[in-house]
């Protein structure tokens, strides 16, 4: 029997990310209303290198006397979320280059709400599905400059909430 290569879909403009200001329930965003509000920014075009979100679980072993081997349940979950590096131009403040930059400030609270597998062209619609994970801005800086390339400034984000994965956008 021959093997069947199931299809698969490239990564490369078939993702997009927003910073959403407010969502009022994390399982069912509303695409034209919330990620789609005047106060979202669609960071996907601002930022310089890749961006993710892993998940890892530490174990809870149980060991005993009578076995050779120790057991073990999942424990704690903790979800680590990447720097956002983004473009910035901080010299003009209503630049849309510094879109970004302006939106992701210290302290700031809002949602990263990432999306796979549509083109990054496709709108949000109801019915698509997106990761949705609560943040606060812990720190964002400058980053040395270098030679032949433009100014990046790092955006670190932390969980203030429970991650919210293959959630349905609503309408």
């Amino acid at each position: 029997m021959p093997t069947t290569v199931p299809a698969a879909t490239p990564s490369d403009g078939y993702f997009r990310l927003w910073w959403v200001t407010t969502i009022a329930s994390v399982i069912a965003p509303k695409a034209a209303t919330e990620i789609g509000a005047a106060s979202s920014v669609d960071l996907t075009c601002y930022l310089k290198e890749p961006w993710g979100a892993s998940t890892s679980v530490e174990p809870v072993e149980d060991w005993r006397a009578c076995l050779r081997t120790v057991l073990a349940t999942p424990g704690t979950t903790k979800t680590d979320l990447q720097d956002l590096i983004i473009t910035h131009k901080v010299q003009v403040a209503g630049d849309t280059a510094n879109k970004a930059y302006a939106a992701l400030t210290v302290n700031a609270q809002g949602y990263l709400v990432a999306r796979y597998g549509v083109d990054v062209d496709t709108a949000a619609a109801a019915s698509q599905i997106v990761d949705v994970f609560p943040v606060t801005v812990a720190s964002r800086d400058k980053l040395p400059i270098e030679r032949n390339s433009q100014l990046k400034a790092k955006v670190t984000v932390m969980l203030r909430d429970v991650a919210n994965y293959d959630v349905t956008m609503a309408t």
